[in-house]
């Protein structure tokens, strides 16, 4: 009886016909995660079965000929471009002047839904900081601590990260509270509450009474200039923008986003947090939608034209996939959240006029009570666990 290494060993050594089957199925894994868009992993495998068919010499020489051609290509171009620039971002403070960042050992979260949740988790498992979950009440910080027990476990499953260390992170490093009076000592307040400007404002503006003169207050919005939200506000200057993308313990990229009363010191240290919780960071001027929710609008308005003209939600998502993309922009709107995905829309049309108009129905899929998988009911289906199904006919 041999097992799975020996069998694949002798597959590979002795038998052709085994071999091409191994070969073939590792083909089609490797597909299905590049979809073809990546020439590299096809010419190595390629390399390894040469190598295993004619020898070492010949697998190695096979290699030389594949990099020789690969690096020049227009690929490695685009994926070194990548890099280097992700590398630069590292490097950059995220202002030109010399202001240093502050030290910041704990922040409070305003909301324990996905986003505040998500944020909590990536201050545990990454920045290391201390996280206060702030909701109105005792259920809404219980949603907030399960989100991030649930990110500890899953961090163990994968073992990245001991039972024990788990356990003594959620003991000291998070904690819940239904007042702004347990906010008294922290050096940065997140607010991931829905995206409403009154709403904003006043969870600004007693955040301001509970807290000290240099604490920073971020807000975690998608397209409501932060100028508005600290329109009023006792210490502008400390107000700034932290935009993460959902789920917030996955999705690499933050928008840091400043106006013209922001200062220095509270850029740098939003940006400096940012980098600890693991994000790739990029400074960007305050106005409607900022650089994702602005590019991002338009994107999804085209599929819901393609969408209203005939075309079926699977075509659709199944393109974008193929050409590289992680998900459709269908499916997209169900993680998001349809129902903040219409009011996001409406706020960009309000901004920049017609070019930004989708079609009406997204409006039909509101009143239907359809908002994505957070409620079960989107385009698609999910089950209780929330896992995605087929297409809602």
């Amino acid at each position: 009886h041999l097992n799975p290494a020996a069998m694949q060993k002798l597959a590979l050594e002795t038998n052709p016909v085994g071999r091409r089957v191994l070969f073939a199925q590792a083909e089609k894994a490797m597909l299905k995660e590049t979809k073809g868009n990546y020439p590299a992993p096809v010419a190595a495998l390629e390399c390894v079965r040469i190598g295993y068919e004619q020898g070492v010499a010949a697998g190695l020489e096979a290699e030389q000929t594949a990099f020789g051609r690969l690096v020049v290509s227009p690929e490695s171009m685009a994926l070194r471009s990548i890099f280097f620039a992700t590398q630069e971002l590292k490097r950059d403070p995220g202002t030109t002047g010399d202001a240093e960042p502050r030290q910041i050992e704990t922040v409070g979260v305003l909301g324990g839904g996905l986003m505040g949740g998500g944020i909590a988790a990536v201050n545990t498992t990454r920045a290391k900081v201390r996280s206060v979950i702030k909701e109105v009440d005792e259920a809404g910080v219980a949603r907030g601590l399960d989100y991030v027990q649930k990110v500890l476990d899953g961090q163990v499953k994968r073992r990245r990260m001991q039972k024990a260390d788990a356990w003594l992170a959620m003991k000291r490093q998070v904690a819940g509270t239904t007042s702004y009076d347990d906010l008294a000592d922290v050096e940065l307040v997140i607010e991931a509450v829905f995206e409403d400007l009154d709403l904003k404002r006043s969870v600004l503006a007693d955040t301001e009474k509970a807290t000290g003169s240099d604490t920073i207050f971020a807000s975690n919005t998608s397209s409501i200039p932060i100028a508005e939200i600290a329109n009023g506000a006792a210490r502008p200057a400390n107000v700034v923008g932290m935009h993460y993308f959902s789920p917030v313990e996955r999705m690499k990229l933050l928008e840091v986003i400043v106006t013209e009363d922001t200062a220095d010191w509270a850029t740098v240290t939003a940006v400096e947090v940012g980098k600890r919780q693991g994000k790739t960071v990029i400074v960007v001027k305050d106005g409607p939608g900022f650089y994702t929710t602005r590019i991002l609008v338009p994107y999804l308005n085209e599929a819901f034209h393609l969408l209203d003209d005939g075309a079926s939600i699977e075509a659709i998502d199944d393109a974008m996939t193929a050409w590289g993309f992680p998900v459709g922009p269908v499916l997209l709107s169900d993680e998001v959240g349809i129902d903040v995905g219409a009011h996001i829309a409406q706020i960009m049309l309000d901004a920049f006029g017609e070019r930004m108009a989708g079609p009406t129905m997204a409006g039909n899929l509101v009143d239907d009570d359809r908002m994505g998988r957070k409620n079960g009911r989107g385009f698609y289906r999910y089950d209780d666990k929330g896992k995605r199904g087929e297409v809602d006919e």
